[in-house]
């Protein structure tokens, strides 16, 4: 078996340390990409919202075109 992976000697409160170290690492690392994935999302959104402005001023546009 590996030392590092050899958990089963460890006293438990080195595994609790370890443990504490590796949930701040997840923290951090995985709340900045939901932060980061986040803006992005909100982007998308208001770029669909743009879109959707263009998609019913085109179609005004061109119901007007074909009502005249």
């Amino acid at each position: 078996m590996n030392k590092s992976t050899d958990n089963s000697k460890k006293h438990p409160r080195q595994l609790l340390m370890h443990s504490q170290k590796l949930t701040g690492w997840l923290n951090k690392n995985f709340g900045l990409q939901c932060l980061v994935f986040f803006q992005k999302f909100q982007t998308y959104i208001e770029y669909v919202e743009v879109l959707k402005k263009r998609r019913n001023a085109i179609g005004l546009t061109f119901c007007d075109a074909i009502n005249r």
